[in-house]
Protein backbone atom coordinates (compact mmCIF):
# COMPACT_ATOMS: atom_id res chain seq x y z
CA UNK A 1 0.00 0.00 0.00
CA UNK A 2 2.73 2.50 0.88
CA UNK A 3 4.35 1.58 -2.85
CA UNK A 4 0.96 3.04 -3.77
CA UNK A 5 1.17 5.99 -2.02
CA UNK A 6 4.59 6.83 -2.98
CA UNK A 7 4.51 6.24 -6.81
CA UNK A 8 0.92 8.48 -6.72
CA UNK A 9 2.86 11.43 -5.29
CA UNK A 10 5.75 10.47 -7.62
CA UNK A 11 2.99 10.77 -10.62
CA UNK A 12 1.81 14.03 -8.97
CA UNK A 13 5.22 15.16 -9.05
CA UNK A 14 6.00 14.36 -12.19
CA UNK A 15 3.09 14.93 -14.45
CA UNK A 16 3.02 18.89 -15.97
CA UNK A 17 -0.81 19.32 -14.89
CA UNK A 18 -2.94 22.09 -14.45
CA UNK A 19 -4.84 22.03 -11.74
CA UNK A 20 -7.57 24.48 -11.20
CA UNK A 21 -8.01 24.47 -7.48
CA UNK A 22 -6.86 22.54 -4.06
CA UNK A 23 -9.92 20.13 -4.49
CA UNK A 24 -8.95 19.35 -8.21
CA UNK A 25 -5.36 18.10 -6.68
CA UNK A 26 -7.35 16.22 -4.16
CA UNK A 27 -9.87 14.67 -6.35
CA UNK A 28 -6.91 13.56 -8.79
CA UNK A 29 -4.49 12.10 -5.75
CA UNK A 30 -7.73 9.76 -4.72
CA UNK A 31 -8.40 8.63 -7.94
CA UNK A 32 -4.82 7.68 -8.81
CA UNK A 33 -4.39 5.95 -5.44
CA UNK A 34 -7.22 3.75 -5.94
CA UNK A 35 -6.24 2.97 -9.31
CA UNK A 36 -2.85 2.24 -8.81
CA UNK A 37 -3.94 0.03 -5.22
CA UNK A 38 -6.81 -1.78 -7.49
CA UNK A 39 -3.13 -2.26 -10.25
CA UNK A 40 -1.33 -3.93 -7.33
CA UNK A 41 -4.40 -6.34 -6.19
CA UNK A 42 -4.76 -7.48 -9.11
CA UNK A 43 -1.72 -8.05 -9.87
CA UNK A 44 -0.89 -10.17 -7.05
CA UNK A 45 -4.39 -12.49 -7.56
CA UNK A 46 -3.18 -12.93 -11.52
CA UNK A 47 0.80 -14.02 -10.37
CA UNK A 48 -0.81 -16.49 -7.78
CA UNK A 49 -3.60 -17.92 -9.99
CA UNK A 50 -3.05 -21.77 -10.76
CA UNK A 51 -5.28 -24.23 -11.81
CA UNK A 52 -7.71 -26.42 -9.51
CA UNK A 53 -5.73 -29.58 -10.73
CA UNK A 54 -2.26 -27.79 -9.55
CA UNK A 55 -4.17 -26.67 -6.43
CA UNK A 56 -4.99 -30.26 -5.83
CA UNK A 57 -1.42 -31.25 -6.08
CA UNK A 58 -0.39 -29.15 -3.67
CA UNK A 59 -2.81 -31.01 -0.62
CA UNK A 60 -2.20 -33.69 1.39
CA UNK A 61 -5.35 -35.73 2.57
CA UNK A 62 -5.68 -38.44 5.54
CA UNK A 63 -7.72 -40.63 3.82
CA UNK A 64 -9.02 -41.62 0.33
CA UNK A 65 -12.56 -40.14 1.21
CA UNK A 66 -11.40 -37.31 2.23
CA UNK A 67 -10.17 -36.24 -0.92
CA UNK A 68 -13.13 -37.61 -2.75
CA UNK A 69 -14.64 -35.98 -1.30
CA UNK A 70 -12.49 -32.35 -1.09
CA UNK A 71 -12.85 -33.28 -5.35
CA UNK A 72 -16.21 -33.78 -5.45
CA UNK A 73 -16.43 -30.14 -3.28
CA UNK A 74 -14.53 -28.17 -6.21
CA UNK A 75 -16.59 -29.54 -8.66
CA UNK A 76 -19.61 -27.73 -7.62
CA UNK A 77 -21.08 -24.66 -8.94
CA UNK A 78 -18.75 -21.39 -7.81
CA UNK A 79 -20.89 -20.41 -5.37
CA UNK A 80 -21.69 -22.97 -3.56
CA UNK A 81 -17.88 -24.27 -3.76
CA UNK A 82 -16.66 -20.73 -2.31
CA UNK A 83 -18.98 -20.78 0.64
CA UNK A 84 -18.22 -24.64 1.49
CA UNK A 85 -14.94 -24.49 1.02
CA UNK A 86 -14.98 -20.95 3.41
CA UNK A 87 -16.80 -22.90 6.09
CA UNK A 88 -15.21 -26.01 5.86
CA UNK A 89 -12.25 -25.86 5.23
CA UNK A 90 -10.73 -22.65 6.38
CA UNK A 91 -13.24 -22.28 9.22
CA UNK A 92 -15.06 -18.96 8.87
CA UNK A 93 -18.20 -18.46 9.81
CA UNK A 94 -21.23 -17.49 8.48
CA UNK A 95 -21.06 -13.84 9.85
CA UNK A 96 -17.52 -13.99 8.51
CA UNK A 97 -18.66 -15.19 4.60
CA UNK A 98 -20.99 -12.98 4.70
CA UNK A 99 -18.94 -10.14 4.76
CA UNK A 100 -16.04 -11.36 2.40
CA UNK A 101 -18.53 -12.32 -0.04
CA UNK A 102 -20.82 -9.22 0.82
CA UNK A 103 -23.60 -11.49 1.30
CA UNK A 104 -26.51 -11.57 3.68
CA UNK A 105 -26.18 -14.07 6.56
CA UNK A 106 -29.14 -15.79 5.06
CA UNK A 107 -28.25 -15.70 1.91
CA UNK A 108 -24.82 -17.46 3.04
CA UNK A 109 -26.84 -19.98 5.08
CA UNK A 110 -29.27 -21.04 2.22
CA UNK A 111 -26.05 -21.37 -0.27
CA UNK A 112 -24.74 -23.75 2.47
CA UNK A 113 -27.65 -25.21 2.51
CA UNK A 114 -28.20 -26.11 -1.27
CA UNK A 115 -24.51 -26.83 -1.46
CA UNK A 116 -24.62 -29.61 1.29
CA UNK A 117 -27.82 -31.13 -0.71
CA UNK A 118 -25.45 -31.10 -3.89
CA UNK A 119 -22.45 -32.64 -2.25
CA UNK A 120 -24.91 -35.75 -0.56
CA UNK A 121 -26.09 -36.33 -4.00
CA UNK A 122 -23.13 -36.33 -6.03
CA UNK A 123 -21.59 -38.54 -3.30
CA UNK A 124 -25.01 -40.74 -3.42
CA UNK A 125 -25.00 -41.40 -6.76
CA UNK A 126 -20.62 -42.60 -6.40
CA UNK A 127 -21.54 -44.60 -3.75
CA UNK A 128 -24.40 -45.83 -5.59
CA UNK A 129 -22.58 -46.65 -9.11
CA UNK A 130 -19.63 -48.32 -6.64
Amino acid sequence: MRQSVQDTFIQYYSAKKEFDNEQHIRAWLIRVAINKAKNVNSTFWRKNKMSLEDYMETLVFDTPQSEELFETVMHLPEKYRIVIHLFYYEDYSVHEIASILKLSESNVKVRLSRARTLLKEKLQEEWDND
